[in-house]
């Protein structure tokens, strides 16, 4: 039985589409706003942003170095002291924006230019295509663009708030049919 269940794994396995590994990234802080054009003051928010590090874009950011876009699949904007906590998902074409030429990683839109970024000697040489510990900085936001969101237009406030950055790969499902595989036949060599 186990012999028939590793097979069936492993040609699962093999017939599984090559799929970039994904990143999500998350940007938080407290910065003033508007949703729907209700402006709001003080609020912690966190936004949540997953992309394929295989649609990384590089960009020549000048003489100092170059940069990264990475294409968002997913995102949210959570607001936990707005209404009693609010969560919106944003539904307009956003990106994560790294320069290393001038050491700083943005939530931004198509634009590039405007949203929130955050600025770190960290961000220097940071690529978008590993994990990263969380990374607190000197922050700007901009107001402008306009996000739009399930729940109305979302836009940050203009400010240079205190934000943190961190960044997790989210392993892809061959890796854990791997590691399954793997425990299937520790338990079996045991026996």
């Amino acid at each position: 039985m186990i012999r028939l269940i590793t097979s069936f794994m492993i040609a699962a396995i093999i017939a599984m589409p090559a799929l970039g590994v994904q990143i999500t990234t998350v940007f938080e802080g407290t910065i003033d706003g508007r949703l729907d054009n209700v402006a709001f003051t003080n609020q912690s928010f966190v936004v949540t942003a997953i992309g394929d590090t295989d649609n990384l874009v590089s960009f020549d950011a000048g003489p100092d170095g170059s940069g990264f876009d990475l294409p968002i699949d997913s995102v949210t904007i959570s607001l936990p002291g707005l209404n009693g906590g609010t969560t919106l998902d944003v539904t307009s074409t956003t990106f994560v924006s790294v320069n290393n030429g001038n050491g700083s990683i943005g939530f931004t839109d198509e634009n590039f230019f405007s949203g929130v970024f955050v600025s770190d000697p960290t961000f220097d040489t940071y690529g978008l295509s590993t994990s990263l510990s969380p990374v607190t900085s000197s922050g700007v936001s901009n107001d402008f663009p306009i996000f739009e969101t399930d729940g109305g237009d979302f836009i940050f406030g203009a400010g240079t708030p205190s934000l943190t950055f961190s960044a997790t790969l989210i392993p892809e499902p061959g890796s854990l049919a791997l590691i399954g595989l793997g425990g299937l036949l520790i338990v079996r060599r045991k026996r």
